[in-house]
């Protein structure tokens, strides 16, 4: 990619941080209820193919009473019906809620070669910008896994940050670059986030944040930017998902509604046609939620 920082330096600055505990460290969790049930109902419900389960979002940043943010990465997506593998090779990641009696959480499925690739090539900073941020392993299959793994979040890091500093802020201190690149990367998809939710994102994880940071102070970024780009294919891309979730996703609408309420304090209520036919009904929604300011 003609965005792509020279060299492959930053893997072992992420190692670093994840050996120093400066993401989340993995026992930080290992033990708590809700995690531990929902991993165990990722297993079960896709068996033998998951190669690694990630946890991600606001419940590592402290927000506990929330639904959890998990990734179910995939040998293959043989667990799936056929038209739902369809839909994951088409458009990844197929989304989920998975229940158990202590908690819910909202599962992007896909393989963990789709997300290498996806994270090495795609314009969209949509998986780059997630796995640049501090994310948490908290199960994998074999040990492979997790070398994988930091390699998935280096490229990612390693992509963010060039892409970030090519559009003019290459030379601003920590805090005020990450809340830019948060703006450009959320500005990339359909999202409700108060513009006030960049400054928290970085002090959540400020340690992370400066860490990587310094470790691209020195690096030459080629003088280019194609944020424009990313941006509208973000869009459409953000779209695309959001309907083939409404096929796969339980309750997709509430769910929708509640997350833009918890995030943009806009409050609309859907009708029960539009709960049983999203798809077909829920548009005006989405334009109600766009004309009050929740949709950006």
């Amino acid at each position: 990619m003609a965005d792509m920082p020279a060299g492959a330096r930053v893997l072992p600055a992420v190692r670093r941080m994840l050996d120093a505990g400066v993401r989340p460290a993995e026992a930080r969790y290992a033990d708590d209820p809700q995690v531990r049930s929902l991993v165990a109902a990722a297993r079960e419900r896709f068996g033998d193919a998951v190669q690694a389960v990630v946890l991600y979002g606001s419940f590592t940043r402290g927000q506990t009473d929330t639904l959890l943010d998990l990734y179910v990465l995939l040998k293959d997506l043989s667990p799936l019906p056929g038209w739902q593998r369809a839909l994951g090779r088409l458009l990844a990641p197929n989304v989920y809620q998975l229940k158990t009696d202590l908690s819910r959480a909202k599962v992007a499925v896909m393989t963990l070669d789709q997300l290498e690739k996806c994270v090495r090539t795609d314009v969209a900073p949509y998986f780059w910008a997630r796995f640049a941020q501090p994310t948490t392993l908290v199960y994998q299959a074999e040990a492979a896994a997790v070398e994988r793994y930091a390699a998935i979040v280096s490229s990612a890091a390693e992509r963010l940050v060039a892409a970030a500093a090519i559009d003019g802020a290459g030379m601003l201190p920590s805090r005020a670059f990450w809340i830019h690149t948060f703006s450009l990367t959320y500005a990339s998809e359909l999202r409700s986030e108060r513009e006030d939710r960049y400054a928290s994102l970085y002090e959540a994880n400020a340690p992370y944040f400066d860490a990587l940071h310094a470790a691209f102070a020195d690096v030459k970024h080629p003088p280019q930017t194609r944020w424009r780009i990313r941006q509208l294919a973000g869009k459409v891309l953000s779209v695309l998902r959001i309907c083939k979730s409404a096929l796969t996703f339980d309750d997709p609408v509430d769910y929708a509604v509640w997350k833009v309420e918890r995030h943009s304090g806009v409050t609309v209520t859907p009708t029960e046609r539009q709960r049983r036919y999203p798809l077909i009904f829920a548009w005006p929604l989405v334009w109600q939620l766009y004309r009050q300011g929740a949709l950006k």
